[in-house]
């Protein structure tokens, strides 16, 4: 095993630690998290997966333009011009380092580096990789990859849809009692009842019994917002 240590006639050796990826040093540059869903998306993947990572905070303010997209290009590396990044050190062609840009990219790249310390039986991982970020662990079969197709089908709408639901109610877990002027418009109400409905379909799956009580209260909330 990793760690140990075998005798070679009189010499006492240890045998060399498995190198995986995962023991390149990862650097996340995010927004705040407090603001950026998008941030706090790739943040909480790697927490969840217990590698060792740093972060790197960049002020947001003008998001969007110009100026802020050049900026945030050379502090990442990443040509979109957007957070999260992740660097990986050593970890790109000739030793170079790989820039990941895209949350949910970093995700899939987060739950591969964790199956290969897994597989690899790196002793340096943290007791939480034995716990995967997708369904089914290092070995996929059955319910598992069922589990994970629909994980990952969730997953995907969530990244590519609700574009009223982000524009009229961009997330802002410092502020309470904030309320639409006007009212959410029938699209942001639609991408909300699809957000609760998402939910129930999950929580279903695993437990019946929720079920009949989140749809309920997603009712409430639809019935409180139109």
């Amino acid at each position: 095993m990793a760690g140990e240590k075998k005798r070679r006639g009189s010499a006492t050796i240890a045998n060399p630690r498995p190198i995986t990826m995962a023991s390149q040093p990862l650097k996340l540059i995010i927004g705040d998290k407090s603001y950026s869903s998008w941030s706090l998306r790739a943040w909480l993947a790697l927490k969840r997966s217990g590698l060792a990572f740093e972060e790197i905070n960049i002020e947001l303010a003008g998001a969007g333009s110009d100026e802020m997209r050049e900026k945030i290009r050379t502090a990442t590396g990443a040509g979109s011009g957007k957070v999260p990044a992740l660097q990986h050190a050593g970890a790109g062609l000739g030793g170079a380092t790989l820039v990941v840009w895209d949350s949910l990219a970093i995700c899939e790249y987060v739950a591969e580096l964790c199956t290969e310390m897994i597989v690899a039986g790196d002793d340096r991982r943290p007791d939480e990789l034995s716990s995967p970020l997708w369904p089914g662990g290092t070995a996929v079969r059955g319910s598992d990859l069922r589990g994970r197709a629909v994980a990952r089908s969730v997953a995907a709408e969530m990244h590519s849809s609700f574009a009223a639901l982000r524009n009229e109610m961009p997330m802002n877990v410092r502020k309470r009692g904030a309320s639409v002027a006007g009212g959410p418009s029938a699209a942001c109400v639609k991408d909300i009842a699809r957000v609760a409905e998402l939910w129930a379909e999950c929580r279903a799956a695993v437990d019946p019994c929720s079920c009949c009580s989140l749809i309920s209260l997603s009712k409430s909330l639809l019935l409180i917002i139109q």
